[in-house]
């Protein structure tokens, strides 16, 4: 199986490429979900780390 994915793309691109070759019949519904599932999941992860990292930047700019 293959299709185009680029792993540096935002999420919604992700999923948009995943949806995509799910239409086409180049990866199964089942597998596509799974990867539309850990997309999510990275991107959720990442929003964390971010907000993280800002509160890190507020508290250490306010001591």
């Amino acid at each position: 199986m293959q299709f185009n994915f680029d792993p540096a793309a935002r999420a919604v691109e992700q999923i948009e490429s995943v949806l995509a070759a799910i239409a086409a019949g180049d990866v199964p519904v089942d597998l596509g979900r799974q990867l539309i599932d850990s997309i999510k999941a990275l991107a959720d992860a990442r929003a964390v780390a971010e907000l993280e990292d800002r509160i890190a930047r507020l508290e250490g700019a306010n001591p």
